[in-house]
């Protein structure tokens, strides 16, 4: 889907051109990254508040905090709020 971005990382791309003096790949860099929709530059979650489902509620409260709990400001896209969000996570 065009709405995504799908390539490497740049610290991927460093590592596979043999340009990586000094650098520690993480598990995530071994993963090609996804940009949704103005999503450029920060840290997008996609997240419920309807308690339909209490264990979806629960993780999403879960997650949220311990994202907030290490000082990084995110942007949240509630699905249940946004049916473009229900999209934006299927393309």
């Amino acid at each position: 889907n065009s709405t995504f971005l799908k390539q490497p990382s740049s610290l991927l791309k460093k590592l596979e051109s043999g340009n990586d003096t000094g650098l520690e790949p993480s598990h995530l860099d071994k993963f090609y990254q996804r940009c949704p929709p103005n999503g450029e530059n920060r840290v997008v979650i996609y997240t419920t508040t309807l308690r339909g489902i209490r264990k979806a509620f629960e993780d999403c409260n879960a997650d949220r905090s311990a994202i907030e709990s290490f000082g990084i400001i995110i942007c949240e896209r509630d699905t249940s709020m946004d049916p473009g969000f229900k999209e934006e996570l299927r393309n």
